[in-house]
């Protein structure tokens, strides 16, 4: 049994993330614990409220609970989501904050509260699309890996529709479908990365405002997903290009075409993104409900 507050918090972080989230499933369970321990942990450290509670029992208490008579809050938000509660943070993006009402049976009290998004379950694993994650320096100087991550926004950013779904196809027309907030991403330029099963590491740049003169103000949902998903769709490009004619695969199921089996850039859905170091990020993605595996 764990013997202190910061390690029994790690046991319940433990348990509340070991399941099939977007996460864990794109990059691995290792990946997903190891994100959520360091963006919890930081959390209890800064929190500005709740001071006097142990580690574990704030972080107990800070993990979303389904209340009876929940309304106002995106579809997902409930079983399908891992969420902390925000009220005790004051360092977290309006952007980021989703809010929910919920009253009490017995009394009639409503009571609002905020919550912030780590992760969110998934029902068919297999449409999480794999990946390696991008970390600097893990081979070369461990320490120096450590401090970037140390450095690194743990929180994704996720692509909320208006009517509580998750995600938007890549091909999307318009993204007048998501939020329209602004972001915690600022600065001028954002590197995206990718290293997807089956197929070497490459990286895109997106240009987040049109000069670097203009104010370093957020950058909006909306114009974030469309310039992810043009980056996307370009690395889905280059990766089919550079890999033509092949005919051996890591998996079968996750390769990149136009034919039977293949995955075109039709099929994909953009679900969010995770920091991975500082400027740097990697896309959160699913196939599309129509698409068919190879049988």
């Amino acid at each position: 049994m764990a013997s202190s507050p910061t390690a029994r918090a790690l046991e319940f972080v433990f348990w509340e993330h070991y399941c099939d989230n977007v996460i864990s499933r794109t990059f691995g369970r290792e990946v997903a614990l190891n994100r959520a321990i360091r963006w919890v942990l930081d959390s209890a450290e800064a929190r500005h409220e709740l001071r006097h509670l142990p580690t574990d029992v704030f972080v107990v208490q800070s993990y979303w609970r389904p209340a009876p008579g929940a309304t106002g809050v995106p579809q997902a938000l409930g079983a399908d989501v891992i969420a902390f509660n925000t009220e005790a943070l004051d360092n977290i993006h309006g952007g980021d904050i989703i809010q929910s009402t919920s009253e009490d049976l017995e009394t009639g009290r409503r009571s609002t509260n905020h919550w912030c998004i780590l992760d969110v379950r998934v029902a068919d694993a297999t449409r999480i699309i794999p990946a390696t994650i991008v970390i600097p320096y893990a081979d070369s100087q461990p320490s120096r890996c450590d401090a970037e991550l140390d450095n690194t926004d743990m929180l994704p950013l996720w692509f909320w529709q208006h009517d509580g779904s998750l995600g938007v196809p890549i091909t999307a027309p318009s993204f007048d479908c998501l939020l329209d907030l602004s972001t915690r991403v600022v600065g001028t330029s954002l590197n995206i990365a990718f290293w997807w099963c089956n197929y070497p590491r490459l990286e895109k740049q997106i240009q987040t405002r049109g000069t670097s003169s203009q104010p370093s103000t957020s950058v909006t949902l909306r114009r974030l997903a469309g310039l992810t998903c043009g980056a996307v769709r370009n690395a889905m490009a280059d990766y089919e290009r550079t890999n033509a004619g092949r005919t051996e695969w890591q998996d079968s199921r996750y390769k990149i075409g136009t034919g039977l089996g293949y995955i075109s850039i039709h099929d994909v859905i953009l679900l969010g993104i995770v920091f991975v170091s500082p400027g740097r990020v990697m896309p959160l993605l699913q196939l599309g409900p129509d698409f068919a595996f190879e049988a």
